[in-house]
C-alpha cells in the first residue's frame, strides 16, 4: 500500500514516497495484511520542471500513465501537462470502469509551478480514481497526500508540525518524518524513502536522507525519553 505526501513550502514543493511494492491481502481473522513484492520508484517526473507521485493498482497505474504518455502529454508545461493527464485518464476511467463496482484504486499527486504575469505559482494537483479524477487543486499553500485518512501517524505528526511557509529544509524533513513514521507502523508500507524538490526552477531528485533520518531518530528519541521522564 503506497504512502505519498507533498506539502508547500516557502521555496519549492516537496514529494515523498515509499517504494515497497506489496500485494495486500486479508488473513484468516480479517486482518489487512501486506506481502513483500520487492521495490521501485512511484515518483515520476514531467521534462525537467514537475513531478507526481503514483500509487494504487501498479497494473491500473502504468495503464493510466501509458495512455497519457502515448499522446506526448510528459512533454507539456505543468498547466497543460496535468490537463492532458486528465484528460487521459478520463477517458480509459468512462471506457472501462465508470459505474463499475470495482476495487482497484489509483491516486496521483502533480505538484508543479503555473507561470503567470504575477510570476511562479506552486500548485499540487491530486487526481483520484476514487473521485473520478475531478479535478483537485491545492494553490499556494497546502498539502495533499495518498493513504494519509488510514494512518494516525502521519496526520498526527501533520497537523502538529505543518504550518504555511515552512522553510524548505523544515518541509523536507516533515515530509521525510512523516512517510518514514507510517513505515514503521504498517507493514505494506516501507523501503527507501524518495523525495523530490520541485522548484521554479525545475525538480529533482534528493540524492540522500541520511540527514534526516538522522533527525528523525533524534526526533522520536526526544519523545521517548520525555514521556520516561515525566513524573
Amino acid at each position: 500500500m503506497t504512502f505519498t505526501y507533498a506539502l508547500i513550502a516557502d521555496t519549492g514543493i516537496v514529494l515523498v514516497a515509499d517504494t515497497q511494492v506489496t500485494y495486500t491481502h486479508r488473513n484468516n481473522i480479517g486482518e489487512t495484511e501486506g506481502t513483500y513484492e520487492g521495490r521501485r520508484s512511484k515518483l515520476r517526473f514531467i521534462g525537467k520542471h514537475s513531478a507526481f507521485s503514483v500509487a494504487g493498482n501498479g497494473g491500473l497505474v502504468e495503464t493510466l500513465i501509458g495512455a497519457a504518455e502515448e499522446a506526448g502529454n510528459h512533454e507539456k508545461e505543468f498547466g497543460p501537462a496535468t490537463d492532458a493527464y486528465q484528460k487521459a485518464f478520463l477517458e480509459v476511467y468512462n471506457a472501462k470502469y465508470s459505474g463499475r463496482i470495482q476495487r482497484l484504486d489509483a491516486t496521483f499527486l502533480f505538484c508543479g509551478y503555473v507561470h503567470g504575469a504575477a510570476g511562479a505559482k506552486p500548485e499540487i494537483i491530486k487526481l483520484d480514481m476514487a473521485g473520478g479524477f475531478e479535478y483537485n487543486p491545492i494553490y499556494g499553500s497546502g498539502w495533499a497526500s495518498s493513504r494519509s485518512q488510514k494512518h494516525g501517524a502521519a496526520l498526527y505528526l501533520h497537523h502538529r508540525l505543518y504550518q504555511d511557509n515552512l522553510p524548505l529544509e523544515r518541509a523536507k524533513f516533515l515530509a521525510y518524518l512523516v512517510a518514514s513514521e507510517v513505515a514503521e507502523q504498517d507493514t505494506s508500507v516501507g523501503g527507501t524513502i524518495e523525495m523530490v524538490i520541485i522548484t521554479p526552477k525545475g525538480a529533482a531528485r534528493v540524492k540522500s536522507t541520511k540527514k534526516y533520518e538522522i533527525g528523525r531518530r533524534d526526533f522520536i528519541k526526544n519523545q521517548i525519553n520525555c514521556f520516561r521522564a515525566f513524573k
